[in-house]
């Protein structure tokens, strides 16, 4: 099953089990069998053994089966699922966007790479979600705000213009610096099974903070302010305009990848999920 304390812990094992059966003495296998189930009952409680419970493990078994010794190709099979990730310049990322991007990939999306001075919301129409980086000029204005695709940004000063929050700089929007994040609702999806204040960053980061307007879920608070929120599709946004698709907020920043911890790192795979599945409603 998944570990919430140790979210590449399934897929390691699915990395472990691939490099095991390479092994000198292990060649009497012949074949494979994985018990790709759900179970519940009184000899498997909450049992949930399917290889998708997480990008990470789907992407893990993937690349099993893609394997020559398991009669794969050695091409991993490309994903279902892409992720518009949309940046200041494509042909030079910052240490963030590397991070951002090879975790991504990690994964088992499939990244591709908009230039924040020519994107249109043509070019996020088909993507299962779009990611949009703190290196972005604020001239990407709303070009993006009502594309009905899922939006997760951590450029706080474009949260006004995709109507998130309303519009005083460093009052509804703006940056704090911090190493913590405070879940503040341990229930909710976005929340990866943490609770309470936990460190985010090795050290303290410089990350997005928005005041969403009441028909947002708030999830998580940095240096006091709300730091992770989403608007499900259909929520009243500032204005009362309803979300074309979820659009959500996330505490980081430029660099703040490259500090991450793994309290940091479950959040964002749980963000990423959570987009590219559109947002499903908490309850």
């Amino acid at each position: 099953m998944e570990d919430l304390a140790q979210p590449n812990r399934k897929a390691q094992w699915f990395a472990d089990a691939r490099a095991l059966f390479a092994q000198p003495g292990w060649e009497q296998f012949r074949g494979i069998l994985y018990f790709h189930s759900n179970s519940n009952n009184s000899d498997w409680p909450l049992c949930n053994w399917w290889v998708d419970t997480s990008p990470q493990a789907l992407a893990a078994f993937k690349a099993m089966g893609a394997d020559p010794l398991y009669g794969g190709t050695g091409e991993p099979p490309p994903s279902d699922d892409e992720v518009l990730f949309v940046v200041a310049n494509p042909s030079a990322l910052s240490s963030g966007e590397i991070a951002v991007r090879t975790r991504l990939s990690a994964a088992g999306y499939t990244v591709t790479l908009a230039d924040d001075s020519t994107v249109t919301a043509a070019d996020a129409a088909t993507a299962s979600a779009v990611l949009v980086a703190a290196s972005v000029s604020t001239s990407l204005g709303s070009r993006l705000r009502d594309v009905a695709v899922p939006v997760m940004m951590w450029k706080p000063w474009l949260y006004d213009d995709m109507r998130m929050t309303g519009s005083t700089a460093n009052v509804d929007y703006g940056s704090v610096s911090t190493a913590t994040v405070t879940v503040t609702a341990p229930a909710h999806p976005l929340a990866a099974g943490l609770t309470g204040a936990v460190t985010a960053y090795a050290s303290a980061q410089t990350v997005a903070f928005g005041v969403p307007a009441s028909g947002a879920s708030t999830v998580a608070t940095v240096a006091g302010r709300l730091g992770l929120f989403v608007y499900e599709s259909g929520a009243p946004m500032v204005g009362g305009t309803l979300a074309p698709a979820c659009r959500l907020g996330f505490p980081a920043g430029t660099t703040s990848p490259t500090a991450f911890t793994a309290n940091w790192g479950a959040l964002f795979d749980a963000a990423v999920r959570y987009v590219v599945g559109g947002c499903a409603a908490s309850g």
